[in-house]
């Protein structure tokens, strides 16, 4: 015989039983018994190598020739071969093999810990045959012991990563399996439309290799999802902890409205889920103006179905890169997609896909403005449009009064105007009130408006680089020296300025008169006559 079987230790008292502290002992369960179905795979292969040949790997011998003419089906002399133990006691073996590592994995979950491989499997909907060529290619990221073991069963020292045709070979039993699960390595597939698999071409054949020489590669990021501390999303931001419904600021029947998108989204019917390998997905577009709370939305639809958030920019050229990488981490960490929409991103069209992307029941939503186009419902598998509208000065007034209530006393405080002069939206108060409570200032000093106002300003700033610039107002109407005609007009301006909430949104001019909301004055006059000090 050939090298004795690697040996599970299935008592209490072995390694592999021990109580699972943390959620990295799964994966090194899981990584044994990788190593156990390898070893098995390599002690038949030693059984048909003719391992005293001084060129073994780069030639064909003649007696090879004639044994792949003679072979019935597609499957290698080795898979054929007899494993060290009978198939019905290997079977044994492995059957419990696989109860203890889903019996630690229970108890993991039960002290509140769960495995991320455990997640990664359930998140993605892997089946068995899914799972192991996973964790086939995973192990070599993990045990560089598995580059020599690929090495050998590839016959060929160069090629130390699983190609499609031994994972082929190591997960099917016959010539039949082998064609229907090769369309699992397939850009279609679960694996590598999810991005969890990368494929690769064997860089030695100059001319281009088959799919099945290719070999399989599993991503950095994923790599340090089951294994770092603290992993991270490779882009975008993760809230972990969502916001709640009833932190959105906005009419009551929309809330009502958003609540039951949420609950709709706990059963199926908005989820046309089938497989894993055609997942349902449903497309939410929030639309609304800036500031209206769509993030908000967002993260309370997510905390209502008890799930975190992963907010991405849309790309700002085509990147299917870009586009998986996003949805795999979303995968990965259970979250629901917010992809955010601007002036230099694409449209949500550049990540529309009827196809789907290997995620079962994959909720996204996209913040779009209100003059944005409808999605096209030909290439969302389930869209739904909201409209958000726009945060009125009152509900903005609340906002800013519970942002700034935890840093001292706000009765002091002219709220409405603030609300009125800065109308930001709930995520930029928050902002505001994060770098005031970063600042240096006594906490024994009261919270007062200037302080206030020049965070607003800060957080207020576009980017305008090349068409204005941004000054600090020094001089007031004391300063000025005008006709008492023209300093009438620039008071009238101003007063319009000041109450153009009160008009526009209190009175509801705004309503009947959209094209009244901004205000514009052309100071004309030759230089020197004060026309940036009267602005």
């Amino acid at each position: 015989g050939g090298p004795a079987l690697p040996r599970i230790n299935t008592t209490s008292e072995g390694r592999t039983l021990q109580a699972l502290a943390g959620c990295h002992e799964h994966l090194l369960l899981e990584l044994e018994r990788v190593a156990f179905l390898v070893r098995a795979q390599v002690w038949r292969a030693r059984q048909v190598a003719d391992a005293d040949h001084p060129y073994r790997g780069h030639f064909i011998p003649e007696a090879e020739v004639d044994a792949l003419l003679a072979r019935p089906d597609a499957l290698p002399e080795w898979v054929r071969r007899e494993a060290p133990l009978p198939p019905v006691e290997l079977r044994r073996v492995l059957d419990r093999i696989e109860a203890i590592i889903d019996a630690r994995a229970r108890a993991a979950l039960q002290a509140g810990h769960r495995p991320p491989l455990l997640a990664l499997r359930n998140n993605f909907a892997l089946d068995r045959f899914q799972y192991d060529a996973f964790l086939f290619a995973l192990a070599v990221e993990l045990d560089s012991r598995f580059e020599r073991l690929y090495a050998y069963l590839h016959d060929d020292v160069s090629r130390r990563r699983p190609s499609v045709d031994l994972l082929l070979n190591l997960g099917c039993s016959s010539a039949a399996e082998r064609l229907r699960r090769r369309r699992d390595f397939t850009p279609e597939g679960v694996l590598l439309r999810a991005g969890l698999l990368v494929w690769e071409a064997d860089p030695n054949r100059a001319g281009g290799s088959s799919r099945l020489v290719g070999s399989l590669r599993v991503p950095e990021a994923v790599v340090d999802f089951l294994t770092a501390s603290e992993p991270r999303p490779s882009c975008g931001e993760l809230v972990n902890t969502p916001r709640p419904l009833s932190a959105w600021f906005g009419p009551d029947d929309v809330r009502a409205r958003l609540r039951a998108v949420a609950d709709e989204l706990r059963t199926p019917s908005l989820e046309p889920a089938t497989s894993a390998h055609q997942p349902g997905a449903t497309t939410i577009c929030l639309r609304g103006s800036h500031g209206c709370g769509r993030r908000t939305a967002a993260e309370g639809i997510a905390e209502s179905l008890g799930r975190p958030l992963l907010v991405v920019d849309l790309p700002a050229e085509r990147s299917e890169e870009h586009v998986t990488e996003a949805r795999r981490d979303a995968g990965l960490w259970g979250a629901l997609l917010l992809w955010r929409w601007s002036a230099e991103t694409l449209p949500p069209s550049a990540v529309a896909s009827r196809g789907g992307s290997g995620i079962p029941r994959r909720i996204e939503f996209i913040a779009a403005p209100v003059d944005a186009p409808p999605l096209p419902q030909s290439r969302y598998e389930h869209a739904l449009e909201l409209s958000l509208p726009p945060l009125s000065t009152t509900s903005r007034r609340c906002v800013w009064e519970r942002a700034l209530a935890p840093l001292g006393d706000t009765e002091a405080l002219d709220l409405d105007t603030l609300a009125s002069r800065f109308r930001f939206g709930g995520d930029k108060i928050a902002q505001v009130a994060a770098s005031l409570a970063g600042d240096d200032r006594e906490r024994a000093e009261p919270l007062a408006a200037p302080a206030i106002y020049a965070a607003s300003r800060r957080h207020s700033r576009v980017a305008v680089a090349g068409l204005a610039s941004h000054i600090t107002p020094r001089r007031s109407w004391p300063d000025l020296i005008l006709a008492a005609d023209i300093e009438e007009q620039l008071r009238l301006i101003e007063r319009r300025v000041r109450h153009r909430t009160t008009v526009l949104e209190t009175w509801g001019l705004g309503a009947r008169m959209p094209e009244a909301r901004g205000t514009h004055a052309l100071f004309a006059g030759p230089p020197g006559t004060g026309k940036t000090l009267a602005a």
